[in-house]
């Protein structure tokens, strides 16, 4: 699209948008997410369960008990979702969404000025909602839509770095010959039966694991969605939850092509330290295919089973420590272990070779009587080849790495990254919201480690990084001898967003909301996670050229990223 006619879109948009359509028993994106984690960190809630979305009956239950004895800001806005949720059992909306890029690029000439070239992306979303606590003990949600889009660029390309794509579906993008739309379903329904301490619940939906509300080692509400059965129970002294999950396998070799011979099981176990304000989290997950194992549905360590038992699934294995020091106010560390050696463990033995892990810790703090929402302060890390396992099924699909249809389970983050986030949102007014995130990232290309007879062995394509999504076959040796961010070349990566919200309600014609988004990035070494290598080679001059041809093309890049929603609901 022409540069120019897009900055005059911009302008009369007003500055862009990001729309979410979400649904508060189906999505854990959904913002009353964040406002129910702070609630229990004021003490108004006593606990939540373990794996987000929750079913009707507890998020009522989180409402009613806010309405009754939170202060007068939080009363006002549990009283704002019970109206929004809760007063109309079906809805219907429209959305409409643009994210516009606008990226500094050089123009070549000796002056060395740049010009500004631009992608858009452009999307209508018609869904259908329902929530509608059918009986005390039974409820559904649903958020079902139709969405078309253009499909010049990849949605990827008009976000910002290390941003996952919201709009998920789990039937893949229809291509309409001789158009410049794609045409999506996003299907999002969900059935829970129990009480608010303990439910099962089935469906298709996104989850969401953790402190933090945008992103996770483990399980991340952005992730896309699967066919899954859950289990809770939220007690006094321990809560336990269990998910069972089918996933889609990508393809190697066509973008386009999928196997749903993938499954997932995750379990966790929470304990509250007595008369401490400390809380233990134990959490695991495995990915499997063929043969399927019925023993990953027992309530028993994964790492166990497929060590001691000599089976080769991808069991990713964490811990979680939780510190409310004083009221508004919890500090978090989450370790995740990919991988390790049980038999080595047991035997009090470290592991040889490298580690593949992922560590997460920051707190967040949500503040008495004050129109800050949250304030919240993480740092993050991902070491090289975590979330990968050597493929030993099928040298076609994925079906051992933590993705879904392609996409990581776990954080947005490649491996071989780490990052320093901060968020600060302020609800000034219930149906108001506007904050700030700040970002600094770091990535390394792992296969920058790799010397010339590593590389001579390669055979075929593969992975850009060594990571999310490789083809490990041949190259299982790569995981042992990588370095964390001690690569030549390293990619700094800032952004800073603004963002802002606000919600029409009338009682006779339903709910208007817009919502804008503008965020500055600055990237340098940009094309870092470009692909090193071409393919197989037969001499070691081949591959230093590939080198320095990679070395070279990596720039400085200066982005800017405009979005727009508007979205009606009746």
């Amino acid at each position: 699209m022409n540069c120019k006619k897009c900055i005059v879109l911009c302008i009369l948009l007003t500055f862009g948008l990001y729309m979410l359509s979400a649904q508060v028993s189906v999505s854990p994106d959904d913002d009353f997410y964040s406002d129910a984690t702070g609630w229990v960190l004021k003490g108004y809630v006593e606990r939540l369960p373990l794996i987000k979305p929750y079913p009707l009956n507890v998020i009522r239950s989180v409402l009613d008990e806010v309405a009754e004895k939170g202060s007068e800001t939080d009363r006002l806005r549990a009283e704002f979702y019970l109206k929004k949720y809760f007063s109309h059992s079906f809805r219907v909306s429209s959305a409409t969404s643009a994210d516009v890029k606008l990226k500094q690029v050089d123009s070549g000439g000796d002056d060395d000025t740049n010009e500004f070239e631009a992608d858009s992306l452009f999307s209508e979303r018609l869904s259908f909602f329902c929530d509608r606590q059918i009986t005390p003990l039974f409820g559904i949600g649903a958020d079902i839509g139709a969405m078309v889009r253009n499909n010049d660029i990849q949605p990827k390309d008009a976000l910002p770095r290390f941003t996952v794509n919201t709009e998920t579906n789990v039937v893949r993008p229809l291509k309409i010959e001789s158009s410049d739309v794609d045409f999506i379903l996003d299907p999002n329904v969900i059935a829970t039966f129990g009480t608010q301490s303990l439910y099962a619940s089935f469906g298709i939906n996104k989850s969401g694991y953790g402190l933090f509300p945008d992103d996770s080692l483990i399980l991340n509400p952005s992730a896309y969605q699967m066919l899954n059965a859950a289990f809770n129970y939220s007690g006094e002294h321990f809560s336990y939850s269990q998910l069972f999950g089918l996933m889609g396998a990508s393809s190697y070799t066509d973008t386009d092509s999928y196997s749903c011979r993938k499954f997932l099981s995750f379990h966790s176990l929470k304990i509250p330290v007595p008369k401490t304000n400390v809380s233990v989290g134990l959490y695991e997950s495995v990915v499997f295919s063929n043969p399927f194992m019925p023993a990953y549905f027992m309530p028993v360590p994964y790492f166990i089973i497929a060590n001691v038992a000599g089976f080769n699934e991808n069991v990713l294995s964490g811990i979680q420590l939780e510190w409310k020091p004083f009221p508004c106010l919890a500090l978090s560390a989450d370790l995740l272990l990919d991988d390790f050696d049980a038999k080595q463990v047991l035997k009090l033995k470290l592991n040889d070779g490298g580690i593949r892990a992922g560590f997460k810790t920051g707190f967040v703090y949500s503040p008495l009587e004050s129109f800050c929402d949250f304030i919240s302060l993480s740092y993050t890390l991902v070491t090289p080849y975590a979330y990968t396992k050597y493929n030993t099924l099928d040298d076609t699909y994925n079906y051992l790495d933590y993705t879904n249809f392609g996409q990581s389970l776990g954080t947005d983050l490649l491996p071989d990254s780490d990052r320093v986030s901060m968020t600060i949102q302020f609800k000034p007014r219930p149906n108001f919201r506007l904050g700030t995130i700040t970002s600094f990232i770091r990535h390394a290309n792992a296969y920058e480690s790799l010397d010339d007879e590593d590389v001579l062995s390669l055979r075929g394509q593969y992975a850009a990084d060594g990571s999310i999504n490789m083809d490990t076959q041949g190259i299982s040796y790569a995981a042992d001898t990588t370095d964390f961010l001690k690569q030549d070349n390293l990619m700094y990566v800032i952004q800073a967003a603004v963002f802002g919200e606000y919600e029409f309600v009338t009682a006779r014609c339903g709910r208007l909301s817009l919502s804008v988004q503008y965020t500055f990035e600055y990237i340098k070494n940009d094309g870092v996670d470009n692909a090193i290598f071409s393919g197989s080679y037969e001499t070691p001059e081949a591959v230093k050229a590939d080198r320095e041809r990679w070395e070279n093309a990596l720039h400085d890049s200066y982005n800017h990223y405009f979005s727009l929603g508007i979205k009606y609901t009746y």
